[in-house]
């Protein structure tokens, strides 16, 4: 099973230097990383290119212009470009334990995707790890949330972890999915423009084409870093596309990967 990671960014190169240290402390490696890029300016440019030059993990930086929040396009384009079986999605967020992306792999079932928790950082720890530079988030350091979610445990994630259809806490900060089957649904919903529900919609045509989720507690964790919230203006138009989603039983995105490539053939 080879697995690709995919990263969402937009104008924060602290935080993707300190993920993708993170990155290069894996026990299991990406097969390739991902830098699904909605329109940052030349500095993240220098942090994906300097992680490129000392590490031998393939890695593609998929950037569009920035033209507002357009998380949906720039996340189908890394899909697209992606040679992985399997994707592992995060925020531009997600500091990631040293066993992420092998425990998503032990996770991984044919027919399911998913949906992983997070360990959420307040503003002074998010800041002690920005100064320092070190990936690694410890269980007695202060400015830890919700810390038995730190636990990491096979037994435990066999116990609490279900297989199940609802949509609750559907995050894009820490998911897993086949590529075939992303690419099944036409990917995301493009229709999505400005912060969230996109994770949401996605999940509803999965879950349409019969792929459930595995709700996985007390492994692949991953941690937040503390910011400002971001506008959340589209909100309500989101959640109707993601209403209409639902009444339909559609299972393909009206505007998703197809629909963009053919967009950008017919402008080539």
């Amino acid at each position: 099973m080879n697995a690709g990671l995919i990263i969402s960014t937009y104008n924060s190169p602290r935080f993707l230097q300190l993920i993708l240290a993170s990155v290069e402390i894996q026990s299991r490696r990406p097969d390739q990383v991902m830098i699904a890029d909605d329109g940052s300016t030349a500095e993240t440019r220098h942090v994906v290119d300097s992680f490129r030059d000392r590490t031998r993990i393939p890695t593609v930086h998929c950037w569009q212009p920035d033209h507002g929040h357009r998380k949906t396009r720039v996340m189908n384009r890394a899909i697209v470009r992606a040679d992985t079986d399997y994707l592992i999605s995060i925020d531009g967020d997600m500091v990631l334990h040293p066993r992420f992306v092998e425990d998503h792999c032990v996770i991984a079932k044919p027919g399911r995707y998913t949906q992983g928790r997070r360990v959420c950082m307040n503003d002074r720890a998010t800041q002690r790890h920005l100064a320092s530079g070190n990936p690694r988030v410890r269980w007695f350091k202060p400015g830890v949330n919700r810390r038995p979610q730190m636990i990491r445990s096979y037994w435990l994630m066999k116990r609490l972890s279900r297989v199940d259809q609802s949509l609750k806490n559907s995050r894009g900060c820490n998911q897993a999915f086949w590529r075939q089957d992303l690419l099944d649904v036409n990917g995301y919903e493009e229709k999505i423009t400005g912060w969230g529900r996109e994770d949401t919609e996605i999940c509803v045509r999965l879950h349409h084409l019969g792929r459930h989720r595995i709700y996985a507690r007390h492994l692949a964790l991953a941690y937040h870093l503390d910011h400002p919230q971001r506008s959340r203006e589209r909100d309500e138009c989101n959640l109707q596309i993601v209403a209409d989603t639902v009444r339909s039983g559609r299972i393909r995105a009206l505007r998703g990967i197809a629909e963009s490539l053919r967009e950008r053939g017919a402008a080539a």
